[in-house]
């Protein structure tokens, strides 16, 4: 594709994001994919001027594109990363502040964990199930950081949101983490009402070889089609 016939292709998906301003849209993310792939220096500029706009729809537009440009999603780390830092300390927006979580874990922004964790005990669970899947940022190396951001994630497992359990079980058992308090948290989970829930924490358990979590009755939730991933893992034991 020649320059001017992408940018004529980059036009016609700006033109679909402002007509369709609705960032719950398969079709509008259907334009963010494409911009971030294509990932030329103009569509940088754009996503770096909507991300200063008075409008917040167009903040977060232009954040969740700055989350992942290029092939590998890295693309631009400078301009994208100085403008997704500068935002944090005076975003108000519902909306925006959910795309700027999501663009500190793609961005592996490991200095936002304090402001991650801040956002912990935000009484929109759309914002909390957010933080419980961002945590730890990857690559984070600061112990203390670390371990804070596990105990966020212990402190989510107890949320009332599923969802919100869901996500934070799931996170904590991705990481290395096995001290008996992870170990009795994911124990916990295994009797949890939700069953993607249930699922995680069985998996978290069968990651660390823990026998309580291999019950006939866990093992069959593993097992279950509507959990692929958990099963295939099940399989490698």
């Amino acid at each position: 594709m020649n320059q001017d016939a992408a940018a004529a292709s980059e036009d016609l998906h700006w033109d679909a994001i402002e007509r369709i301003r609705d960032m719950e849209s398969d079709e509008l993310w259907e334009s963010i994919f494409a911009l971030r792939k294509g990932a030329s220096r103009r569509v940088l500029d754009q996503a770096l001027s909507w991300s200063k706009s008075s409008d917040p729809f167009h903040r977060s537009v232009g954040v969740s594109i700055l989350a992942q440009l290029g092939p590998d999603g890295q693309a631009y780390p400078e301009e994208s990363i100085q403008a997704i830092r500068s935002m944090l300390p005076i975003e108000r927006d519902h909306e925006v502040i959910t795309s700027l979580i999501s663009a500190l874990s793609f961005r592996k922004m490991t200095e936002a964990t304090p402001w991650l964790l801040s956002l912990a005990d935000d009484p929109s669970e759309d914002i909390r199930w957010r933080i419980a899947w961002a945590l730890p940022i990857p690559g984070i190396d600061d112990p203390r950081m670390y371990q804070a951001s596990l105990q966020t994630l212990l402190k989510l497992m107890q949320d009332p949101v599923p969802l919100v359990r869901d996500w934070s079980t799931f996170s904590l058992s991705m990481t290395d983490e096995d001290t008996p308090i992870v170990r009795q948290a994911l124990l916990e989970r295994l009797s949890d009402s939700d069953f993607q829930t249930r699922s995680e924490a069985a998996v978290g358990l069968a990651n660390r070889k823990v026998p309580e979590g291999r019950s006939e009755e866990h093992t069959s939730e593993l097992q279950s089609p509507c959990n692929l991933v958990c099963r295939l893992l099940l399989e490698k034991k």
